[in-house]
């Protein structure tokens, strides 16, 4: 019995001792996002320009964004007829982000793929399309906050 509680002593005090620390979640509240400029297919900058100007404008250091957007629409699949059945989007988010107190300069690049379904209707299969890129636009956004605080926390 004393060496099974000496041992989870022994490991207690190695886990508590390990280094790990919580990554601050508000260190992008630091900064203000004074620039936003966007190139690549409009209707995805648009829904992409719309979702980070949510980002918080209270912060002392100035943080400017050039975002470069890639959509490639390929045929995923096709039936016994050779009709087109269902296509795939790919969509490439690189992201360069400055800070002007410290010129520094940092980029990444995200990459989102899905796949849509043709309907009977042409109007079925747009808003399929439609309801693709916004999901995808919203996990994009997700992960270029995550890249940010991840990216800013380092610096």
């Amino acid at each position: 019995m004393k060496l099974k509680t000496f041992i989870i002593l022994i490991f207690a005090i190695f886990v508590s001792g390990c280094g790990f620390k919580v990554v601050n979640q508000n260190y992008l509240n630091d900064y203000k996002l004074t620039e936003i400029n966007i190139a690549g297919d409009n209707r995805i900058s648009y829904l992409l320009k719309n979702k980070l100007k949510i980002f918080k404008q209270t912060g002392s250091k100035d943080l400017k964004m050039d975002i470069t957007i890639n959509k490639i629409k390929n045929i995923n699949e096709k039936n016994i007829q050779n009709q087109i059945t269902k296509y795939e989007i790919l969509i490439t988010v690189n992201v360069k982000f400055y800070i002007t107190e410290k010129n520094l300069m940092n980029n990444f690049t995200i990459t989102k793929s899905g796949v849509y379904s043709v309907n009977d209707r042409y109007s079925e299969t747009v808003n399929n399309e439609k309801r693709l890129v916004k999901n995808m636009v919203n996990n994009i956004n997700d992960q270029i906050l995550k890249n940010l605080r991840s990216k800013l926390n380092d610096i």
